[in-house]
């Protein structure tokens, strides 16, 4: 069998999805990392409820690409509006000369065209990152998001930059995974 690409978005499938993702993470340079969505229980656990929860309203797939019966790289991507968001990649590391991340995200891309959604941001743009110098040549810009977080405690204040719009993005899914859905039309590709 040939390589192609596998579309997850259904809710009762999306445990299963999430394990072979998680599979493939820990193969690699991420095992067992705090960051990583594998890398304790308590992150499995998170990502297994907000991924169920997502494909139930239509905002959360995870896209592997896959080489016969082997996964070769997956993606977790978040869907609000006419935003996407291709939050986390990875992959087995004997494929990477190949960069699976930039087929799974060329891919994403390619889907895009035609459809109602405006604007698909993914990781991995920093300002001293010479990594992603390649993704900076063709990308049409990033953006930063400024946080201010209250201690309740006392009026400190501080201010975080992040990279993405990913956590408004979370505050969006769990404000909607909250309201009633209209539909539970949710399919399997």
């Amino acid at each position: 069998g040939g390589a192609f690409f596998q579309y997850i978005d259904d809710p009762d499938s999306m445990g299963a999805a999430l394990k072979r993702f998680i599979d493939i993470e820990q193969s690699g340079w991420k095992k067992d990392q705090v960051f990583s969505v594998g890398g304790n229980e308590k992150n499995r656990r998170f990502y297994e409820e907000l991924l169920v929860e997502s494909a139930h309203k239509g905002m959360a797939s995870i896209v592997f690409l896959v080489l016969g019966t082997n996964d070769i790289a997956g993606m977790i991507v978040y869907q609000y509006k006419t935003f996407v968001c291709g939050a986390h990649v990875t992959y087995c590391q004997k494929y990477a000369a190949y960069s699976p991340g930039v087929i799974l995200n060329a891919e994403i891309i390619r889907t895009l065209f035609g459809s109602h959604y405006e604007e698909y941001d993914y990781l991995g743009f920093q300002k001293a990152d010479e990594k992603n110098s390649l993704k900076k040549k063709w990308a049409t810009g990033s953006r930063e998001t400024i946080t201010v977080i209250v201690n309740k405690r006392n009026v400190r204040m501080g201010l975080i930059m992040q990279g993405t719009r990913l956590k408004t993005l979370f505050r969006n899914i769990v404000k909607l995974i909250r309201e009633p859905s209209d539909t539970e039309h949710i399919t399997q590709q």
